[in-house]
């Protein structure tokens, strides 16, 4: 979303009661993705001198034509005739912005939970990410807006792998906590809408990166609510994704997969579940790092419409779930 940098606040901020060290979180237009599929350009001083040119032009510009173009939806730049136009900038600050907010107002709500499964939050900033020798022009060029958390150690799940620096038994044990700080979240009537390895810090499970978050409209029903998107069910199955990410998913492991799903009682469940499971495992065998050497497409399975419908890989012949042949 931004950029993340450790601080230690001022002397004149010892009245607040501030930790020594804080996470500065700044939704800063210049870091991380600058359009929406994440492989664009990356800034360069050449885009940052276009980008000035083109809003201080802007704002020689009456109010209104100038409130049109820089107050713009975020993604108005999808009509960009060029790829790379400077609009992406402005499309970025206004992601960032928004994502910001949303993680504020995500801390403000979730109050009763700072300090145990989520950062403390210790307010709401407002930085310049321009030089001061440069005249000021714009909040969408100069400015930054950000937010200063508790700093939690520890690493991340994403940084831990079964086999190599954690057990199954210690993955099934986080698992399991990962999942019931995610759905205290959500019976706290805020959805987090990207609960990934990555997002889950281990002191106890502590979930970071609110920027995509939500809360709960009142006129929700509680199965309305949880259909809309349950984190509790992504998260589940990210972390299968995660954990197994490397396996081999033999035929005996498809059955096995697929009778549990048979095995639930109600139709309707039961159809959901195979979907799901046959999705599953389709994509375990497309995201697998090693695809090319353990599994091959299977012929006439149809395209990505049948995705969770038809299973379309299967192992290698002679392939076994260990990673002997990954090492040859």
């Amino acid at each position: 979303m931004g950029c993340c940098m450790l601080v230690k606040p001022t002397s004149h901020f010892g009245a607040f009661n501030l930790p020594e060290t804080l996470v500065l979180k700044l939704g800063d237009r210049r870091f991380g993705c600058r359009t929406p599929w994440d492989d664009g350009k990356p800034w360069s001083p050449e885009s940052e001198s276009i980008l000035r040119d083109k809003v201080t032009h802007v704002m020689s510009l009456p109010r209104e034509q100038r409130d049109k173009v820089l107050g713009k939806d975020v993604y108005d730049a999808w009509n960009s005739d060029s790829e790379w136009d400077w609009e992406w900038d402005l499309w970025s600050w206004h992601f960032k912005t928004e994502a910001i907010q949303k993680e504020i107002a995500a801390y403000r709500h979730l109050h009763s939970l700072q300090g145990t499964i989520i950062p403390r939050f210790y307010g709401a900033v407002t930085c310049r990410i321009t030089p001061p020798s440069l005249p000021y022009v714009h909040e969408v060029l100069d400015m930054a807006q950000g937010l200063l958390l508790e700093h939690v150690e520890g690493p991340s799940m994403a940084e831990l792998e079964v086999g190599k620096n954690i057990s199954a038994e210690q993955a099934n044990d986080i698992s399991s906590r990962a999942i019931d700080t995610i759905r205290h979240i959500r019976d706290a009537d805020w959805m987090h809408c990207d609960p990934r390895p990555a997002n889950i810090i281990l002191r106890e499970p502590v979930i970071i990166d609110f920027g995509l978050s939500h809360g709960r409209r009142p006129n929700l029903t509680d199965e309305e609510w949880f259909y809309q998107r349950d984190d509790v069910t992504h998260l589940r199955s990210t972390l299968i994704n995660h954990w197994y990410r490397d396996r081999v998913c033999t035929p005996l492991d498809a059955a096995a997969f697929l009778a549990k799903a048979d095995g639930i009682e109600d139709p309707a469940e039961r159809e959901e579940a195979r979907r799901r499971t046959i999705r599953f495992l389709n994509d375990m065998a497309e995201d697998h790092k090693h695809r090319h050497l353990v599994y091959e497409r299977i012929p006439n399975s149809g395209g990505d419409g049948e995705k969770d419908s038809v299973l379309q890989w299967r192992v290698k012949p002679g392939v076994t779930r260990t990673r002997k042949h990954l090492r040859d």
